[in-house]
């Protein structure tokens, strides 16, 4: 279904034959205008039972006062489903735009950051509100993780030659600890759950002011242990072009904990297992973005990302004593 047709549908004047262009290089999504304001319309979970679990679980952050965007009024259903040429279901939503700074990688905005991700996972912990579930890690197949390597090296012959034995030393020692040591430890346990993001990073926030973000992409959020996305967060937050365009550095990720630790205290066992947690994120999460994103190998600024995503050591992400 044609962009522009799912914009009218939710009453946009748009004229017809005419291509929308998305404000984000990953996902279609449209910055729309009205009488009434500035709107952004974009997917939301599939289907559309699950967009409006997404909903109601923004919705009830909102109420207890966390930052973070929920559906526009006045659009009719929203979010809503629309048949594709393929008959699938697409799920459509509209939300408000947020007018503010984009991150800029000063330490007041990562404690800031640190400090809704803590707010968020301590808020609503006994409702699931209808979210996808995922009671402990993603386990990922060694014939995924293998196809991934391949292309990752690829990617390092064709772009960053001279860390080539780095890199191969590296994936191969992560996967064999992922299958010998954590994913069988994380198997296990069973951690505390939370309603989760799933994808807090520092391109889905919006700074109204320099110590206020506010969560403007709730939209891939499911039930999960919380740990688990605090250690996805750790590892992407610098995604997409945002900040140095790098993983965290021991000081920024202190100061990261320093804002998230205000809200949550984590068990013994969240700690006994965090270095499997990251290797357990850095697999499921990281290795689908370093072997798909080739367009990003390609850009300077993305592939200083990817290179720090796939080299930098995982204990300098170490939680304090």
């Amino acid at each position: 279904m044609n962009h522009s047709n799912i914009a009218r549908a939710f009453g946009f004047q748009v004229s017809l034959g005419s291509v929308l262009e998305s404000i984000y290089p990953y996902a279609p999504v449209y910055r729309l205008n009205n009488a009434r304001g500035d709107w952004i319309m974009k997917r939301t979970q599939k289907p559309l039972a699950r967009g409006r679990a997404v909903v109601a679980w923004t919705k009830a952050l909102a109420a207890q006062g966390i930052p973070v965007v929920t559906p526009a009024r006045g659009f009719g259903e929203n979010p809503r489903a629309f048949h594709t040429r393929d008959k699938l279901d697409e799920v459509w939503i509209v939300y408000p735009f947020i007018a503010g700074n984009a991150y800029a990688g000063d330490s007041l905005e990562i404690g800031a950051a640190g400090d809704l991700l803590g707010r968020i996972h301590a808020t609503g912990v006994h409702a699931d509100y209808g979210l996808k579930r995922s009671e402990t890690v993603v386990a990922i197949e060694s014939a995924e993780i293998e196809q991934d390597l391949e292309g990752i090296l690829k990617h390092i012959y064709a772009f960053h030659p001279e860390v080539a034995a780095a890199a191969k030393t590296t994936l191969s020692e992560r996967a064999h600890r992922y299958f010998q040591r954590a994913l069988p430890t994380l198997l296990d346990a069973r951690l505390p759950q939370s309603n989760c993001s799933w994808d807090y990073k520092a391109s889905n926030l919006i700074y109204p002011t320099h110590t206020t973000p506010v969560l403007v992409d709730a939209d891939n959020a499911g039930r999960i242990p919380r740990a688990y996305d605090l250690a996805i967060a750790a590892l992407l937050f610098h995604n997409e072009g945002m900040g140095a365009c790098r993983v965290f550095t021991p000081s920024e990720w202190a100061a990261f904990l320093e804002g998230y630790f205000r809200h949550v205290q984590l068990t013994k066992e969240e700690r006994l297992t965090w270095n499997d947690l990251l290797l357990c994120a850095w697999i499921d999460e990281a290795l689908w973005l370093l072997r798909d994103d080739q367009q990003g190998w390609a850009d300077m600024r993305q592939s200083q990302m990817l290179l720090s995503l796939l080299l930098t050591d995982l204990s300098t992400l170490a939680l304090p004593a």
